[in-house]
C-alpha cells in the first residue's frame, strides 16, 4: 500500500526517473497479489491520470507494462476499473479533429488493447470504447504514424487471441449501428483477407452495416472514420453494390445530400468495379447539387462527378452524362442558371469527364461532343469571368481530339483570338486553347492562326502597350516558339524584334503576372536564349535572365520548379550565364535588412521566400561550369543568408558538394578571393559575413 500512497502522490512530478522509481515498486507491490480491491482500483485511476501528463515514450511504456501487470493478476477488478476509465476517455476524442490529440488517443488505445486481451467475453461497450480510440489514430484526424501504429497493435493482438476476430466482428455486427466501429471493422476485415480467415468475417453484412452507419446517415459523418473504410469495398463485386449500396447511395444523394456528398464520393473512388452502368442514374442525383448554393455541396458534388469518371470506361453512358450537364448548363431543370459560381461549377465537372478511362477513338468523340457543345455556349456567356472558365474548359478537351478537329470550333477560337471585341483575359485563354490544338499531329494548324498571333505580337510592339496586351503577346510568342521547325525558320521576324525588346519582361508585367503566364515567360524565355535561327543582343540577355531570376525568387512551388530546370538548363547551355544569375541573386539578397538566425523559414526582405533563394542556388550549381572556383567564391554570401541558414545547415558546403568542389582546397587556393569578398559587405551585412568566416576558418 506503501506504494500506492507513494504513486498517487507523486505521479504528477516531471522527472522521468522518478517516474520510473514509483512504477517499479508499484509494480513489485502489485505482483504480490495482496493488495485489496479498493486499492487496484486506485491505482488504475492514478495510472490512467498519467494520460496527458506523460509524455516521453519510456514513461508511457511503464504505464503501460503497469496495467498489463495489473490486469493480468487481479483479473476482472482491474479490468473493469480500465474500461469504464476508457470510457471516460473517449469524450475527450469526440472533439472537432485534432491531430495534437492523437498520440494521447493511441496511448488510451494501448491501454484499451489491454482490457480487450483481459476481458472473457468481451463487453459491447468496451468494444466501442476500442473502436472509438482507434478512430481517434485515424490519418486525417491523428497522423499516419499513430494510425500504424495502432492498427499494428491491434493485429498484434488478434494473432495472440484469434478467437478474438470472430467475438469483435459478431458483437459490434448484432449491435446498434456505431460509426467508429467501421474503423474497427475495416482493419479486421483487411486482417482476416491478409491472414486467410476471411470465412470468419462476411462481407455481405458489412457493406449493410456500412449503408446503415454512413448512407443512411442524417448528420455529416466524420471523414475520418470514412477514409478508413476503403478495406470493406476492395473486393466488392458488381452484385453486391447493386444490391447492397447503389439503393441507399441514390436515396442518400436526394434525402440528405448536404451531409453525405463527401463520403459518397469516396466510396465511389475506392470501388474495385467498373461504374459505367450505374453512371447515369448516380449523376441524376447529382447534377442539381452542382449548382447548390452551398459552396461545400458543390465542391463534394464535383468530386463525386471526378472519381465517377475514373470509374467509367464505357462511353455510352458517359456520353449520356454530358449530355446531363450541358442540358444543366444551358437550362436547368428549376430554369437557367443565372448564377455564375453555379456555371463555373457544372463547367469544372464537364471538364472533370476528361478523366474518363476511355479508348482512343471513344475519347475523341467524347471530345468532339464536348467542345462541339461549349462553343456556342461561349459565345453566349456575358460575363468575362465565367467565359475564361468556359475556354478553360474547353482547352482541357483539345488534347482528346481527333487529327481532324471540328471546323467550327476552329472557326469559333480564330475569330475570337482575332475579335477586337475580345477580353484580354478572354483572348489569353483562346491563345492557351491555340496551343492545345496545334499540339503534335496537328502542328500544321497554326499556320490558319498566325494572323491572329501576329496580330497580338502587333499590339505589343506600340510605344507604351498595356500589361493585358503584353500577356497576350508572351502567350503568342509561346504558342509560335512551341508549333515551330526545329531549325526555327519559320518563326516570324516580328517575334524575334519584340523578344529583343524589353517589353515582355518589364517587372511591371512580371509582378501583375498570373502563375500560368509566369510558367509560359519560363518557357518563352529558355527557348529565345537557346534559340539556333538567333541571337539575342547581350543587354537582352541579361534583361530575359533578370526575368528568369525574378519569376524563381517570387514563384510558389509549382512554378519554382520549373523554373529551377529551366535555369539548370540555361546553365548547361552557356556558362556564362551562371555568372550572371548569381550576381542577380547577391544583389537582391543584399537590398534590406535581414531576420535573425534563429528566424523561422519566412519570406526575405524582398518579398520571396527562402525556400526559392535555396532552390535557386541547387539549380546553379553545375559540375560541369568552367570556372567552377569563381561561382564557389561568389556564392559564399547568398548561401549565408540567414533565411537559408534556417532551412539547411552549411548550405555552402553542400553547394560546393554539388559543384564537385573540396572546399579546403577551395580555401587554401582562393583565400584572398573568399576575404575580399566577405570585407567589401561588412559594413553592409555584418550578420552574412560574420556567418561566412566562421565558415572559412573552420
Amino acid at each position: 500500500m506503501e506504494a500506492v500512497r507513494a504513486f498517487v502522490k507523486h505521479c504528477t512530478t516531471s522527472k522521468t526517473s522518478v517516474r520510473r522509481k514509483l512504477i517499479a515498486d508499484l509494480n513489485a507491490a502489485a505482483a504480490s497479489g495482496e493488495l485489496p480491491a479498493p486499492a487496484v482500483k486506485l491505482t488504475v485511476h492514478a495510472l490512467a491520470s498519467t494520460l496527458f501528463r506523460y509524455s516521453d515514450h519510456a514513461s508511457k511504456l511503464a504505464v503501460e507494462n503497469a496495467l498489463e501487470q495489473l490486469c493480468s493478476v487481479y483479473g476482472s477488478t482491474a479490468v473493469q476499473s480500465l474500461s469504464n476509465v476508457l470510457e471516460d476517455c473517449c469524450s475527450y476524442f469526440q472533439s472537432p479533429e485534432s491531430p495534437s490529440l492523437a498520440k494521447s488517443a493511441l496511448t488510451a488505445f494501448r491501454w484499451s488493447c489491454i482490457a480487450v486481451a483481459h476481458s472473457q467475453p468481451t463487453p459491447l461497450f468496451l468494444l466501442r470504447c476500442h473502436a472509438s480510440l482507434l478512430a481517434a489514430t485515424a490519418p486525417i484526424q491523428g497522423s499516419k504514424k499513430a494510425w500504424s501504429s495502432a492498427v499494428r497493435r491491434l493485429r498484434r493482438l488478434w494473432r495472440s487471441r484469434p478467437e478474438l476476430v470472430e467475438e469483435c466482428g459478431s458483437c459490434l455486427l448484432s449491435g446498434e449501428p456505431h460509426l467508429p466501429s467501421l474503423c474497427l471493422l475495416a482493419v479486421l476485415t483487411e486482417h482476416c483477407r491478409g491472414s486467410g480467415g476471411m470465412e470468419k468475417v462476411q462481407p455481405e453484412e458489412l457493406l449493410a452495416y456500412f449503408s446503415k452507419v454512413v448512407l443512411a446517415s442524417r448528420t455529416t459523418p466524420p471523414q475520418a472514420v470514412v477514409a478508413t473504410c476503403g478495406p470493406l469495398f476492395k473486393k466488392m463485386s458488381h452484385q453486391q453494390f447493386s444490391t447492397l449500396l447503389l439503393p441507399a447511395t441514390l436515396k442518400c444523394l436526394l434525402r440528405n445530400p448536404d451531409e453525405l456528398l463527401e463520403a459518397v464520393a469516396f466510396v465511389v473512388s475506392v470501388l474495385p468495379i467498373d461504374c459505367s452502368q450505374y453512371a447515369v442514374d448516380i449523376m441524376k442525383n447529382t447534377t442539381a447539387h452542382l449548382s447548390s448554393n452551398r459552396p461545400p455541396t458543390r465542391c463534394h458534388a464535383l468530386s463525386l462527378v471526378s472519381s465517377l469518371a475514373r470509374q467509367c470506361s464505357d462511353p455510352a453512358p458517359m456520353e449520356l452524362v454530358l449530355q446531363q450537364l450541358f442540358t444543366v448548363l444551358k437550362k436547368s431543370p428549376s430554369g437557367k442558371l443565372t448564377v455564375a459560381e453555379h456555371r463555373c461549377s457544372v463547367l469544372a465537372a464537364i471538364e472533370a469527364l476528361t478523366q474518363c478511362p476511355l479508348a482512343s477513338a471513344s475519347q475523341q468523340h467524347l471530345a468532339t461532343k464536348a467542345v462541339e457543345e461549349l462553343a456556342p455556349f461561349i459565345k453566349q456567356e456575358v460575363h468575362t469571368p465565367t467565359a475564361v472558365v468556359a475556354v478553360t474548359t474547353l482547352r482541357r478537351w483539345c488534347p482528346l481530339l481527333p487529327d481532324s478537329p471540328p471546323s467550327k470550333v476552329l472557326e469559333h477560337v480564330k475569330a475570337a483570338v482575332g475579335g477586337k471585341t475580345t477580353a484580354p483575359l478572354l483572348r489569353v485563354a483562346y491563345l492557351h486553347c491555340i496551343l492545345e490544338l496545334c499540339r503534335g499531329e496537328r502542328a500544321g494548324l497554326v499556320s490558319q492562326f498566325r494572323p491572329a498571333l501576329l496580330q497580338c505580337l502587333e499590339r505589343a510592339s506600340g510605344s507604351s502597350p498595356q500589361p493585358a496586351a503584353l500577356e497576350e503577346a508572351l502567350v503568342a510568342c509561346h504558342v509560335l516558339l512551341k508549333t515551330s521547325a526545329p531549325d526555327g525558320t519559320d518563326i516570324p521576324s516580328q517575334l524575334w524584334a519584340l523578344v529583343d525588346s524589353d517589353q515582355l519582361v518589364s517587372p511591371k508585367l512580371i509582378s501583375s503576372a498570373s502563375r500560368e503566364s509566369k510558367q509560359v515567360l519560363l518557357c518563352v524565355a529558355e527557348g529565345v536564349l537557346c534559340s539556333e535561327s538567333y541571337q539575342l543582343r547581350e543587354v537582352a540577355q541579361r534583361e530575359w535572365l533578370r526575368a528568369v531570376l525574378e519569376v524563381t525568387l517570387q514563384a510558389s512551388w509549382t512554378t519554382r520548379k520549373l523554373a529551377g530546370q529551366c535555369v539548370s538548363r540555361l546553365v548547361q547551355r552557356n556558362s556564362s550565364w551562371a555568372d550572371i544569375l548569381l550576381e542577380g541573386v547577391n544583389k537582391t539578397v543584399a537590398k534590406g535588412d535581414f531576420p535573425a538566425q534563429s528566424s523561422p523559414p519566412g519570406p526575405l526582405q524582398g518579398d520571396f521566400p527562402a525556400q526559392s533563394l535555396l532552390h535557386l542556388l541547387w539549380s546553379l550549381a553545375t559540375p560541369t561550369h568552367p570556372r567552377k572556383e569563381e561561382l564557389a567564391v561568389q556564392s559564399l554570401l547568398a548561401a549565408h543568408h540567414p533565411a537559408v541558414a534556417c532551412l539547411t545547415s552549411g548550405a555552402w558546403e553542400k553547394f560546393l558538394q554539388r559543384l564537385e568542389v573540396q572546399p579546403r582546397t577551395l580555401v587554401a587556393q582562393n583565400t584572398d578571393e573568399l576575404l575580399t569578398a566577405v570585407i567589401e559587405k561588412v559594413a553592409t551585412q555584418p550578420g552574412i559575413c560574420r556567418r561566412a568566416l566562421e565558415t572559412l576558418v573552420r
